[in-house]
């Protein structure tokens, strides 16, 4: 997916998709636009401090990166979450780590997926029996991408009864 999108944003956004964005974790919703079958969701995380990875020393918040990853339909439509990611860089001047970019629990790293779009999918495919190559145009990922995100699912889950949407 592209990481700029030109759209009109909304600074009110409905109830469900404010529930769907606070199920995530510690993301703010900031502004959203619903346009047709999907809605775009600008979000970033309410953490304010964050320590070097490497040796562990505070960090500064060096810049903001758009990172694009889809969630769960809300209300019939595709949540895509424009995820405003922190670039942190860290204070100690002879640290080999200069700068990184914020991870969450909600989407592994540099995945296009949150896991529970990822469980989604594989339920569509596991229980449903939906092709992989269909949910793979559905979800507007590759073939591939959608593979691995069921085989991911399939180990992250130990139950497949229960329901994979939002509302």
């Amino acid at each position: 997916m592209k990481d700029r999108i030109d759209i009109e944003w909304s600074a009110t956004c409905d109830n469900a998709l404010q529930h769907a964005i606070e199920s995530l974790g510690e993301l703010r919703l900031i502004k959203c636009h619903e346009a047709g079958h999907k809605i775009v969701a600008q979000v970033e995380t309410l953490k304010k401090s964050a320590n070097c990875p490497t040796c562990g020393h505070p960090a500064k918040a060096k810049d903001r990166r758009n990172s694009i990853v889809q969630d769960l339909p809300v209300n019939n439509k595709r949540l895509v979450l424009m995820w405003r990611k922190r670039v942190w860089a860290c204070s100690n001047p002879q640290c080999p780590q200069n700068t990184w970019t914020e991870t969450a629990d909600f989407v592994s790293s540099r995945h296009s997926l949150t896991t529970r779009a990822k469980l989604g999918l594989a339920h569509q495919a596991l229980i449903n029996h939906v092709p992989v190559a269909q949910l793979a145009r559905e979800w507007n990922v590759s073939w591939a991408t959608a593979r691995s995100s069921i085989e991911e699912a399939k180990h992250l889950s130990t139950s497949w009864s229960e329901p994979w949407s939002i509302l």
